[in-house]
């Protein structure tokens, strides 16, 4: 792993972290109405739950959905999911779970993504995702081409009897 992905991993776990904060400005009682004469307006600036961090989430599937076979679209569990702000830079990594899902905490910005099978099949295109801080967006990558000659299972023609 890159210093770049762990640097975002660590972005990532920091900015969910449920640790207290010593900030007596800070935390479920922050904005409590300390008098007693003043419960009509107690937390009227309160406008929910207030989000302190610069991150996002990108959260998906990766299916596999090939126009040589006649099969429905499937999950690709373990899938390599790929997130990249440029194609200058490393992009940042995760792998999907068996049913082909993944979680991506990243900060806010767009965000290129791909996806790569262990049998070297990927998405042929890059699903582009603009995430804002304290956002979600969900998406589906399909993966739909193979490289390097690995047997998908597919039949091929070759002409010769």
């Amino acid at each position: 792993m890159s210093r770049t992905q762990v640097l975002w991993l660590l972005l990532g776990l920091s900015a969910c972290s449920d640790k207290p904060s010593d900030d007596p400005t800070s935390g479920p009682d922050a904005d409590a109405d300390t008098d007693a004469d003043a419960d009509a307006d107690a937390d009227a600036d309160d406008t929910g739950s207030p989000c302190d961090s610069d991150l996002g989430t990108i959260e998906g599937t990766v299916m596999q959905d090939f126009s040589w076979d006649d099969l429905d679209p499937v999950p690709a569990g373990g899938a390599r999911v790929f997130a990249a702000q440029s194609i200058e830079e490393l992009p940042i990594e995760t792998i999907a779970n068996t049913e082909g899902g993944f979680l991506f905490p990243l900060p806010a910005g767009t965000w290129s993504l791909t996806a790569e099978t262990a049998e070297s099949c990927v998405t042929t295109e890059a699903t582009v995702v603009t995430l804002s801080a304290c956002d979600t967006q969900a998406l589906t990558l399909t993966v739909d081409d193979c490289f390097d000659g690995q047997d998908t299972g597919a039949v091929t023609d070759t002409g010769t009897p």
